[in-house]
């Protein structure tokens, strides 16, 4: 839809964290992560929470059948990877 980004993570999981590390930066205040999709068992009522690494901005989220988008307040400015905490649900 408009004002999706899809963008490329590199995704890992240990116990109920998943961490996506973006390969670029975003270039919308919005990002599709197509690798976090109903087939991994990330769908609605799956996430108990999202935060963005090195910002305190609020993020929210929800699912397509593409997969995983992430709204952010901002693009965000940081000096590294960006990288979203993803809490699922046990």
């Amino acid at each position: 839809g408009s004002g999706d980004y899809t963008i490329t993570c590199t995704v890992t999981s240990k116990d109920d964290l998943i961490y996506a590390i973006c390969l670029d930066l975003p270039v919308a205040t919005s990002v599709l992560i197509r690798s976090l999709n109903e087939s991994l068992g990330i769908g609605p009522g799956s996430i108990e929470g999202i935060s963005l690494l090195g910002e305190e901005q609020a993020v929210s989220w929800n699912h397509k059948e593409e997969g995983l988008v992430i709204h952010m307040e901002q693009i965000p400015d940081l000096a590294h990877a960006v990288t979203f905490r993803i809490e699922t649900v046990e």
